[in-house]
């Protein structure tokens, strides 16, 4: 599997990047590896010095200073990290199988998370990236298979920008989760007329008038405005609602759930327009939480939250670079469950992404040998990467993953 990836990779981006000058020292290509590289293996608070060094030692070749920075921080290198990023996520996009069950019973096709995180940037890119809360941010907005862990969708926007602001296109049979950040009866009711789906926490003040009472509570809260009815106590773990939510004088029926949570003593309440079984609705949403992960793999394993530039193009490109090294780590992650899967492990499902970020950060060197240059990909030369990374691949499992199930395990053994 991440053989035939880095194969596609190295093909599909010397044919679309090399340029046509023979002149050039280093093929926008191989410059490409090599910043990968070096942002993957790079430790703290990194410099363009301290990747300028690292670039030139994996590449064999010197670059000054001054073009390095100059390369680094052009529209066009910007571009074709872009369209780096699009040759990867193909050669990377792996379907899960052992889903389609699951999706069957949910009546979708995939099942996308998204959410956006904040990168604080000097002062002096303000005009480029004007932040809230600090002087000068950039947003990463991203939307991920939540089964896969696929890169779906990114926007790059000044860090004031709201999440709201930034959706992915819009397609049917798509169930889209998302946090209270986009919380919007516009965006509910763009959903619903597109035939795609939504999962999402209620926020505190919505206005939802119940209409029928499916599951688990009184007909005395008919009528009245869910989150201000009062509930004292627990009635069953779950309650299943219909409401209406009036949106530009419309009111358009959705399907509220109740969750009862212990130590709050109160029910915390979602909304869907889904119509599956009620038990799968909270781990759905907990589903979620893949997207949280992936960002902190991003930030604290693959160095998206260090940006030492104030040129506006290199943020981008450093941050186009954390994006193609998370779908490598996505890569290994699959190449992991793969293997335990043909091994016979039991829930081989419980890789890690952060695991696989960071073993993918430890051996970036090793698996982008084979990438750069001119010289040709052997046979012999993938079956010894091979052997040398068979054996690691039992770190991205949580030590823990025999013994219990994943979220997604779970959701895949519930009855419809």
């Amino acid at each position: 599997m991440i053989s035939n990836a880095l194969c596609f990779f190295k093909s599909k981006l010397r044919s679309q990047l090399n340029s046509e000058d023979r002149r050039a020292k280093i093929q926008d290509s191989d410059f490409i590896i090599g910043l990968m590289q070096a942002v993957a293996k790079a430790k703290g608070n990194f410099t363009l010095a301290q990747l300028r060094l690292s670039t030139c030692a994996f590449l064999g070749a010197m670059i000054g200073t001054s073009a390095f920075n100059e390369r680094l921080g052009t529209a066009g290198l910007v571009n074709n990290l872009q369209a780096a990023l699009t040759i990867l996520r193909v050669a990377g996009l792996k379907t899960n199988n052992s889903c389609q069950g699951l999706k069957g019973s949910l009546g979708v096709d995939e099942i996308i998370g998204i959410d956006a995180s904040m990168v604080s940037l000097w002062d002096g890119l303000s005009t480029y990236f004007k932040g809230t809360f600090m002087e000068a941010a950039m947003k990463l907005h991203l939307a991920i298979n939540l089964v896969t862990g696929a890169v779906q969708w990114f926007d790059i926007t000044p860090g004031a920008t709201h999440d709201s602001q930034r959706f992915p296109s819009l397609s049917p049979r798509q169930l889209y989760v998302f946090d209270l950040g986009y919380w919007s009866g516009l965006l509910l009711q763009k959903i619903v007329s597109s035939g795609a789906f939504f999962l999402s926490r209620v926020k505190s003040n919505a206005t939802l008038t119940v209409t029928t009472v499916v599951f688990g509570m009184g007909q005395s809260i008919l009528g009245h405005d869910l989150l201000s009815f009062p509930v004292t106590r627990k009635r069953k773990n779950i309650v299943d609602l219909m409401v209406t939510m009036t949106i530009g004088g419309v009111d358009m029926p959705l399907r509220a759930l109740g969750f009862w949570h212990k130590r709050e003593s109160a029910y915390r309440w979602y909304v869907t327009n889904l119509t599956c079984n009620r038990s799968f609705i909270y781990d759905l949403y907990r589903l979620r939480w893949q997207i949280e992960l992936s960002f902190k793999s991003l930030k604290s394993t693959l160095n998206f939250d260090q940006m030492p530039t104030l040129n506006p193009n290199a943020v981008k490109a450093f941050t186009l670079i954390a994006l193609l090294n998370y779908v490598f780590a996505v890569i290994v992650r699959q190449a992991a469950t793969a293997n335990a899967v043909k091994s016979g492990v039991k829930n081989a499902g419980s890789a890690s992404i952060q695991k696989a970020a960071k073993l993918f950060a430890e051996m970036a060197s090793l698996l982008f040998e084979p990438l750069k240059l001119a010289r040709r990909v052997t046979d012999a030369a993938l079956r010894r990467l091979t052997e040398k990374i068979l054996p690691l691949l039992g770190s991205v499992f949580d030590p823990n993953y025999k013994k219990r199930k994943t979220t997604l395990e779970r959701l895949q053994a519930m009855k419809i």
